[in-house]
């Protein structure tokens, strides 16, 4: 009688799994050994990211006014790398365009499904234009093939990069407004030269960074600098959108001092499906 585990034998349940347990360990280990940079291209070449969207809501009258795409790996525990480390190492290493690209296209197809009427926030690098690979107009063909309008779309423009070349930036800009695009500032008072990148785009909006925000009824100071940015906001046309709120004593102050819109765990965490 041939022993149970002799090639030609029925193998038993329990061996399978302890197999197939033993080949994913071995490929998780793999994985770990592997530079950033390796698990990041494996991420993009197996297309491991997928979209979450986190609703903005109207300060006024609570209706969802837009929703903020934001790009996650699955089974990130696999290839141990966070969000934020996937957006660097790509930085780092001349793969903007390519990461982009996918979180893009993903973005705008599961945007497909959003509600009627309102509006997608797309981030984007400042420095994706100067990235080797970077396509010119791949936006337009994915919101057509998935059934958006340029109307639809708004770029959020990260305050946490410098800009390696404005003039080329601006001028990239602004043919994207010239197609109806609209351009949001995100994460403003956080990071590279607030003022002066607010004054040379002329945002549509403004994305307050949650380091103001955040408790922001106890602190005085941080009170006083929001109200005033948040007048001259108002006096040059730009909406103010509030980010990171988590509490009810926050959004009514930001309502209080005129903020048009807020955005945080208040309202809703992000998630795979749109709330309404």
């Amino acid at each position: 009688m041939k022993h149970l585990c002799e090639e030609g034998t029925k193998k038993p349940f329990g061996w399978l799994i302890w197999r197939n347990y033993s080949l994913k360990r071995r490929e998780n280990e793999k994985i770990a050994d592997c530079s950033k940079v390796d698990r990041l291209k494996a991420v993009i070449r197996e297309k491991q990211i997928y979209p979450v969207f986190q609703p903005i809501v109207s300060l006024e009258n609570g209706e969802v006014f837009a929703y903020e795409a934001l790009s996650r790996i699955r089974d990130a525990q696999r290839y141990q790398l966070g969000s934020e480390e996937m957006f660097q190492t790509a930085e780092k290493n001349g793969m903007v365009w390519k990461l982009e690209e996918i979180c893009r296209r993903q973005a705008i197809k599961g945007a497909k499904e959003k509600p009627k009427g309102t509006k997608l926030f797309i981030n984007v690098n400042p420095n994706v234009l100067l990235d080797k690979h970077f396509e010119s107009g791949i936006t337009a063909r994915f919101i057509k093939k998935y059934g958006l309008q340029p109307e639809d779309i708004v770029f959020e423009i990260t305050e946490r990069t410098p800009i390696q070349a404005k003039n080329v930036f601006k001028k990239t800009l602004d043919h994207y407004l010239q197609q109806n695009y609209t351009v949001a500032i995100d994460d403003f008072g956080s990071a590279y030269a607030g003022l002066d990148r607010l004054c040379y785009l002329k945002p549509q909006y403004l994305k307050f960074d949650m380091s103001l925000i955040r408790a922001l009824d106890t602190d005085p100071l941080r009170m006083a600098l929001v109200k005033h940015m948040i007048a001259f906001c108002r006096e040059v046309d730009i909406l103010v959108i509030a980010e990171g709120i988590e509490t009810e004593k926050e959004a009514d102050l930001l309502r209080q001092m005129g903020a048009d819109f807020g955005q945080g765990y208040y309202f809703a965490k992000p998630g795979e499906t749109f709330h309404g």
